[in-house]
């Protein structure tokens, strides 16, 4: 039981060719809010300084989400169902130190989001490692947000908006932060969007006001003339929906320039959209269980749905971010780790024939010169061999020099060879190889997440057996949490243990020089190679 459990507790979800991927990895972003430009990064900039530097930067985004959640703790204590503030009788208000506290905390929550990177870049910490722990807890600060502000309005029939309608909203939330994070996987940057800084000043501005003048401050309607009133809940509504609409259409324009502009990662169509899959599949099914809930579970128990759905967008977000990060330095062709030679810094994309090279004609035309025959046929047979799955290297015996190319790395040579190179020396009749052309075959993006398939069970016995529906939308919640907690626990200890880091704190696991020393031994195997046997030919 105990190996069983040091197992679990010590999963790998990360491949070696992915996690080798964050070595070369650049944090690449632009963000042109103007409130963030003039007077949070100034803010910032000078605030972090008061800061330690044994302070670490993951333990201040650690805090800050606790902050996040925590607000989340006290409101659901107080109004699991959303019914403290709806002003109807029978109701028990939540205390008023409640809505200050959940104000300072998300103030909190959004300073320390912002000085973590600062923090990291002022004492040489910055990494991959830390933007995908700052992502992740992100992603799930997507569900928190609009939780806790609905807590201010409650299901009043009168003021506000029912749960359904309150539950799309959080939907359109997720949206726009999954497409965000889309955009960066096509574009290689990330374009922050501006709603973010103004939906953390607004949730502070309306948690001091309820403070100061209790919830029925919100109780009102605004005259639109001739057309009658509008409660001020329906209009916040609107306000979310279109603030977090309104990025779509920079999010399409700048996706089709890096096409254009041939800037982005020119990945084929299929290929552009494929992390979408996991997203489009939970979305139809989140959005079909309360239409076809035999207990109406969306009136029954709205938190429940609102902390599921936000718990499988943040775990299917926090492994596209993941995979993006680790490709992102990984769209290179490599020569082999025996000679040390020079990889071709030429982006590509696989299809389902020949590899082509996001390069011109040219460049294409002399790169075929330098593969002599035999190599192409090498290529060819395991490019059929894997026509239908276009998840495999293909192994060439020419090295190909290039201008623009640039040394390998150990940690590169190690991930390519360790992955896949020895199976293809074997496979091929002993052929060595001299070049790998990567198709991102590891780290491209799944199509389905693996968790689907228990969602539809769930909801199909949910309408078989109505007395078990509750019940199992309470078991997919743990499920699901535990699960998501467990993948971002183990990925941040792999990253950790890869790049020799304590998460919270600025110390490392070994000394450096111990490190290295097993890094060289991980590596001396793949750095003196020795001619394989060539294999007996079958019978």
């Amino acid at each position: 039981m105990h190996e069983l459990f040091k197992r679990i507790m010590d999963y790998k979800y990360l491949s070696r060719s992915q996690i080798n991927g964050f070595d070369n990895y650049k944090y690449s972003a632009i963000d042109t809010s103007p409130l963030s430009q003039y007077v949070m990064h100034p803010f910032w900039d000078w605030l972090v300084k008061f800061f330690p530097r044994w302070f670490a930067p993951n333990l201040m985004t650690f805090l800050g989400f606790l902050f996040s959640a925590m607000n989340l703790v006290l409101l659901s204590y107080y109004d699991w169902n959303f019914e403290a503030s709806s002003g109807e009788e029978d109701t028990t208000p939540i205390p008023s130190w409640v809505w200050l506290c959940t104000a300072v905390n998300i103030f909190l929550a959004y300073t320390l989001d912002g000085i973590d990177g600062k923090q990291a870049r002022r004492i040489g910490l910055s990494g991959p490692l830390g933007e995908l722990f700052d992502h992740g807890l992100d992603s799930y600060t997507a569900m928190l947000i609009p939780t806790c502000l609905y807590s201010i309005f409650g299901r009043s029939r009168v003021y506000s908006v029912r749960p359904m309608r309150m539950y799309y909203v959080c939907l359109t939330v997720y949206f726009n932060f999954f497409v965000s994070h889309w955009e960066k996987y096509n574009t290689g940057i990330l374009y922050l969007p501006w709603g973010y800084d103004l939906s953390m000043w607004g949730s502070t501005a309306m948690y001091l006001i309820t403070w100061w003048l209790g919830f029925e401050r919100w109780k009102f309607e605004l005259s639109l003339g001739s057309y009658g009133t509008l409660p001020l809940g329906n209009v916040m509504e609107a306000v979310l929906h279109v603030s977090a609409m309104a990025n779509l259409p920079l999010v399409i324009i700048n996706v089709y320039n890096s096409y254009a502009q041939r800037t982005g990662r020119l990945l084929s169509p299929w290929e552009a959209i494929r992390p979408m899959w996991p997203f489009v599949s939970y979305f139809i099914i989140l959005l079909l269980w309360p239409y076809i809930s035999p207990n109406n579970i969306m009136e029954t128990d709205p938190r429940a749905i609102f902390m599921l759905s936000g718990t499988i967008f943040s775990n299917v977000s926090e492994g596209l971010q993941g995979q993006m990060e680790g490709d992102e330095a990984k769209d290179t062709i490599y020569t082999t780790a025996a000679d040390y030679e020079r990889p071709l810094t030429l982006k590509f994309y696989a299809r389902h024939d020949w590899p082509y090279f996001n390069c011109t004609p040219e460049e294409i035309r002399q790169i075929r010169e330098k593969l002599d025959p035999e190599s192409l046929k090498v290529a060819g047979r395991l490019t059929d061999a894997r026509r239908q799955s276009s998840s495999e290297d293909v192994v060439l015996t020419q090295k190909v020099d290039h201008p623009t190319a640039q040394p390998m790395t150990e940690n590169q040579i190690y991930g390519w060879y360790q992955d896949r190179a020895y199976r293809y020396l074997k496979r091929d009749r002993g052929i060595f190889c001299r070049l790998i052309v990567s198709q991102m075959s590891v780290t491209r993006c799944e199509a389905w997440h693996w968790q689907t398939p228990m969602f539809a069970f769930s909801l199909l016995l949910s309408m078989w057996i109505p007395l078990l529906e509750r019940p199992l939308l309470y078991l997919l919640l743990i499920v699901t949490t535990l699960t998501h907690w467990h993948y971002g626990a183990s990925v941040v200890n792999q990253m950790c243990d890869h790049f020799n880091r304590v998460c919270f704190t600025v110390h490392k696991r070994l000394p450096e020089e111990e490190f290295l020393k097993r890094k060289k031994m991980l590596l001396e195997p793949e750095l003196h190679l020795k001619p394989e046997e060539p294999l007996k030919k079958e019978d």
